[in-house]
């Protein structure tokens, strides 16, 4: 995954202009590498790792989200087809808070304005959305899967 700010120059890598460089050119980029495995040990937990690679960016908001695309054969929660197939989510070992009131735009509302990670299940798109706090160099997430029947 890469990030920059979308719109100027500064990302692409200096080099001097008789090697065809850009003057605007910064390498102000970020390059992340995003690994995902079922434990060894346990088949209903998987681990999300994030890492930077390169990190000569410093982006203007403090957060990005993961999407978790859901197969319709996973097993849903407790809400019937409104349950998240996550049972739970961990980033660094502790607890994200699962936002559940509301209609699909509250909820989103709600993650975006909590102070820290945050989760939502988004029921007619069966994508669970992760608001993740950017501040380690690496993440390490824990989504933990329902058990079906």
């Amino acid at each position: 995954m890469f990030l920059d700010d979308g719109v100027s120059r500064d990302s692409a890598p200096p080099k001097k202009p008789e090697e065809g460089g850009d003057p605007l050119a910064r390498g102000k980029y970020r390059q992340a590498r995003i690994q995902h495995a079922y434990l060894a040990n346990d088949a209903q937990t998987r681990e999300v790792t994030i890492s930077r690679v390169v990190d000569a960016y410093d982006p203007a908001r403090t957060y990005f989200f993961v999407a978790i695309l859901h197969d319709p054969a996973e097993a849903f929660g407790p809400m019937g087809p409104k349950g998240s197939p996550l049972d739970g989510v961990q980033i660094g070992g502790g607890s994200v808070t699962l936002i559940v009131s509301g209609d699909i735009n509250a909820r989103r509302t709600a993650v975006i304005s909590q102070p820290g990670s945050a989760w939502y299940f988004d029921e007619a798109a069966r994508v669970s959305y992760i608001k993740v706090v950017d501040n380690p160099s690496t993440i390490s997430m824990r989504l933990r899967y329902r058990i079906a029947g």
